[in-house]
């Protein structure tokens, strides 16, 4: 699914961008970020999917990590 897709695409990007933090770093804190995105829409309007993309989002711009 998208996660899988997202996972190994920044395991692609990682040895090329010389990222420091690991896949595994990364996806703990967008799960993380994800569940903390929709506990703040406390039932309203998303899906899991978007809360998943906004969170990536963050942290890969949190990391600066723009491939």
């Amino acid at each position: 699914m998208a996660i899988t897709k997202s996972v190994k695409s920044a395991q692609n990007h990682q040895a090329t961008a010389g990222v420091s933090v690991s896949v595994e770093q990364q996806y703990h804190e967008i799960r993380n970020k994800a569940e903390e995105i929709f506990r703040k829409r406390n039932g309203g309007p998303g899906d899991q999917l978007s809360d998943w993309l906004k969170a990536e989002s963050a942290i890969k711009e949190q990391h600066h990590i723009y491939a």
